[in-house]
């Protein structure tokens, strides 16, 4: 499972004309996203438990998943460049290239995620 939302949290108010609509914003949980060799890298716009409040501001939190089993494998963080956030990433067998602004950033894989993309 990509995330633990199982039940879609929108609320609905009826208007005074009968009329519906919803009452905020329906909760938006991913962001960008590649698949690259049965890996999906899924950006993830939800807090993990464990994970530090001042890391989770200043970086793009990146979920990596098995696509062929479902496994959860790691998550990436991708430091924000001042006022440039990562807005889109492509991956290849040794690299994670990532686009903040108009910065092209090369990060490379380590052995802990190149030994899933085998």
């Amino acid at each position: 499972m990509v995330n633990t939302i199982s039940v879609a949290q929108v609320k609905s108010v009826k208007l005074p004309d009968g009329k519906y609509k919803m009452e905020k914003h329906p909760l938006k949980v991913n962001g960008f996203s590649t698949v690259y060799r049965k890996l999906l890298f899924n950006q993830s716009f939800l807090k993990g438990r464990y994970e530090s409040v001042k890391r989770w501001k200043n970086s793009k939190v990146v979920d990596v998943y098995k696509t062929d089993s479902k496994l959860y494998i790691g998550s990436l963080y991708l430091e924000n460049r001042g006022e440039n956030k990562v807005s889109d990433i492509i991956v290849t067998d040794q690299f994670l290239y990532a686009i903040a602004g108009n910065n092209f950033i090369q990060y490379q894989l380590t052995k802990p995620l190149l030994q899933h993309l085998k």
